[in-house]
């Protein structure tokens, strides 16, 4: 008897252990690792100060609301937060492949688990192909209540590598016009049509204002590149000014600053400078002084009335189209290429991007802590801005299903629709030129002699362009162009 209860008592712990194993084993089985970039929690309202460290796990009461929501929708998967190792000195413009590339790997050299990470829209070889998924039952929903656009503008070389973030992935560029200084100088801004006419609606402003202003600033000028919007960038990993141009036989690779609307542009600015319309003339001291004025011209991406009518930035200009339309790729969130749970992980961004509470939280945070809602409408509680039709908040959730924001009004998303359903799908979006290590080395090469493009001078413009195009030619820039154009000819048959 007493042998008897002792090998019932060892069959129980023996099936108590084995319990405990199998439920703690499962409960590793059913986390997902959400990798972040620290610059995105920054921008998220799910940031508060907190100094997180690199591989530091984000444990919050925005991750406990979204783990308990996921509960209770019957999601079986527990989601984990945490800090990607990423060098926070560099910004947006200049984060390269080898950066979060080479953090992912880190991570898995460790055998740390990765299943979704920030996407820096350049190192897609540790992406997984997303299309199968977004196809099946637990994805479809989202993928066809997207506007086609969203999607085909960001795919690489035909395939989905990331979920993109929904936002405004398509601008045109804009002179954006002081109504109130058109209007004490008797300007009719809507009759503007050409650099000519705005050129003499500048030299009015300027005499009317006796000299003390400076309608177009040349620092303007020069910082968005007023030229480059006339053709379509090429994708690439480096800094370059290698362009698509459209001609009746196709599209062509070509060196923007060989262009004629580089050299017309630049011809002009000088134009600009000899009527000293733009600064470069005066002292530096007198510079930032008449610059505290305003100006009379800027340049901005240019968005429809009905999208930045509730945008202040606005508020008292017009603004002015010019050049083209153009696709950019947004990044996103990508599914690790070795991820054993890619099914749940595309699963689970499907599950954020249709469901309001869940979006809500990403883009809003906590209703009562960080937010409240009246009369149809979000309102912050706090300092933290409110997102708009034009600027975005948050590293996921869908902008168009969320109650939309007082910075949004009522009919925000509905204009947000619209702009994305009316972006044009052009044949070369998906394309993504294949750089060798040697070429993407010597891209920045040539990159870099844009430093010495004249924008500030008055006199001797085309000359120095003729020598800086002159240097970019001793980069083998020639060969690198054909290298992409015949791997453009070959995606454009395949399409």
């Amino acid at each position: 008897m007493n042998k008897l209860r002792v090998i019932m008592l060892c069959c129980i712990l023996c099936l108590t252990g084995c319990t405990n194993n199998k439920t703690k084993d499962e409960y590793n089985e059913k986390t997902i690792v959400w990798w972040v970039d620290i610059k995105s929690m920054e921008s998220s309202v799910w940031y508060h100060d907190e100094a997180y460290k690199n591989d530091e796990e984000i444990k919050n009461a925005y991750t406990d609301k979204l783990n308990e929501i996921l509960k209770d929708r019957g999601f079986p998967y527990h989601v984990q937060f945490k800090i990607m190792d990423v060098d926070s000195s560099f910004d947006s413009e200049n984060f390269t492949q080898d950066v979060t590339h080479t953090s992912l790997q880190t991570l898995a050299d460790q055998e740390a688990q990765i299943d979704l990470f920030d996407s820096t829209t350049n190192n897609y070889e540790d992406m997984a192909d997303l299309d199968a998924y977004l196809h099946e039952s637990y994805a479809k929903d989202f993928y066809s209540s997207m506007p086609v656009s969203y999607w085909e503008t960001q795919r690489v070389n035909g395939i989905l590598k990331y979920i993109p973030k929904i936002a405004l992935y398509a601008y045109q560029n804009a002179y954006i016009i002081d109504n109130e200084l058109a209007e004490n100088s008797a300007i009719n801004v809507s009759a503007i049509q050409s650099k000519e006419e705005l050129t003499e609606a500048m030299q009015t402003v300027y005499d009317d204002q006796h000299g003390n202003i400076i309608p177009f600033s040349y620092q303007d000028l020069e910082q968005m590149d007023v030229y480059t919007n006339m053709y379509y960038p090429l994708p690439l990993p480096v800094g370059n000014y290698l362009r698509y141009q459209h001609t009746k036989g196709g599209w062509d690779v070509v060196n923007l600053n060989e262009t004629k609307a580089f050299s017309d542009t630049m011809s002009w600015i000088e134009q600009l400078k000899q009527k000293n319309l733009t600064g470069a003339n005066l002292k530096q001291s007198e510079y930032e002084q008449q610059m505290q004025k305003g100006t009379f011209v800027t340049t901005v991406q240019y968005y429809p009335v009905q999208l930045q009518k509730h945008v202040q930035r606005y508020a008292g200009k017009t603004q002015i189209p010019f050049g083209k339309v153009q696709a950019i790729r947004m990044g996103g969130t990508a599914v690790y290429k070795d991820s054993q749970y890619k099914k749940e992980a595309v699963q689970l961004l499907s599950l954020i991007n249709t469901d309001k509470e869940l979006s809500e939280l990403f883009i809003y945070g906590l209703e009562g802590t960080d937010y409240e809602k009246r009369d149809g409408l979000v309102y912050a509680l706090h300092d933290n801005s409110l997102p708009d039709t034009i600027s975005g908040r948050g590293f996921a959730g869908n902008y168009l299903i969320i109650t939309p924001s007082e910075a949004m009004g009522m009919d925000g998303q509905k204009e947000i629709r619209a702009y994305m359903e009316h972006t044009p799908v052009v044949s070369i979006d998906g394309f993504f030129p294949q750089l060798s290590e040697v070429d993407q080395q010597l891209l920045p090469q040539y990159y870099a002699q844009d430093t010495g493009i004249p924008y500030y001078q008055s006199k001797g413009t085309v000359e120095q362009l003729d020598a800086i195009n002159q240097q970019i030619k001793k980069t083998e820039l020639n060969r690198i162009i054909n290298d992409i154009q015949k791997q453009l000819d070959e995606y454009l048959k395949r399409e």
